[in-house]
């Protein structure tokens, strides 16, 4: 059994990767933001007899975190696995988009995975073992237009994660990275949405990647992304794959945009939500 705590557990990713580690004897810590938005989560771990632990935790405040992780240490014997989950979405021009919003996306998708994984790392070396996933998206490689912000914040996260990879190493610490395209998950339905003024130039843009994009009711099960996050968890330091990529779409996007940029323009102009 080890003991497993998973970010930004109120739905989506964490929801079901906190499940799926406690359905295989894992001791979990799960953080939510608020307890009430928990409770779905508390409910079925009690009907199925699993150990799941709400941990009132907010990745963009320091103190919470400090509290939070100093409190799953507290009830066991160590932080074995940390998913770095907790994360928001946003989308807008460059142009529009307030300063403060796209810090807002850096606050949470950036710094907040920085801090947990400050928070956990002490412990880890210490013991010389441990396992830090962070999910990131298939936006950290191949950004399109209105997500300047939100592939910004993913791309830096991966910058952090990629540098800490090769520092913890020889701790016996296993670093990985998981990239996904859309999943069917509730954070667009949380994403910092910009409105555009009635005047905006790039009011035909947004209008034309609104047209594009998928249904979210069509977007593939998070199941798939949860198989991955498991079999980096468990992969050892020896395997030295960095990036896990999820979904032969997400494979398929990176191939064409790695490929000729002159076809990549004029698929993205013609197909701008959807790529």
């Amino acid at each position: 059994m080890r003991s497993v705590l998973v970010t930004g557990c109120s739905s989506g990713f964490g929801y079901a990767t906190a499940l799926a580690f406690a359905e295989r004897g894992d001791r979990v810590f799960a953080t939510v933001r608020k307890p009430s938005s928990g409770e779905p989560l508390v409910d079925i771990a009690t009907k199925r007899g699993l150990d799941i632990r709400l941990v009132t935790l907010d990745v963009t405040d320091a103190a919470s975190v400090k509290h939070g992780v100093e409190e799953a240490l507290a009830a066991g014997d160590g932080v074995d696995v940390l998913v770095n989950n907790a994360g928001v979405a946003g989308g807008g021009p460059l142009e529009e988009q307030s300063e403060q919003t796209i810090r807002d996306l850096f606050e949470t998708n950036t710094f907040g995975a920085l801090r947990m994984i400050r928070a956990v790392l002490p412990a880890m070396r210490e013991r010389r073992a441990g396992a830090i996933v962070t999910i990131s998206s298939a936006s950290a490689r191949v950004s399109g237009p209105l997500l300047g912000g939100y592939a910004a914040s993913k791309s830096a996260l991966e910058s952090f994660v990629e540098a800490l990879f090769f520092e913890v190493m020889d701790f016996n610490i296993r670093v990985a990275l998981i990239e996904s395209g859309a999943y069917r998950t509730h954070i667009s339905k949380n994403a910092r949405v910009h409105v555009p003024p009635p005047d905006s130039p790039y009011r035909p843009l947004i209008q034309k990647v609104a047209a594009t994009q998928p249904s979210s009711a069509n977007a593939t099960d998070p199941e798939e992304v949860v198989e991955m996050i498991l079999a980096a968890a468990d992969s050892p330091v020896s395997d030295h794959r960095l990036r896990f990529v999820v979904g032969e779409h997400t494979e398929a996007l990176f191939a064409a945009r790695d490929g000729d940029w002159s076809a990549w323009v004029e698929r993205v102009r013609t197909d701008p939500g959807r790529r």
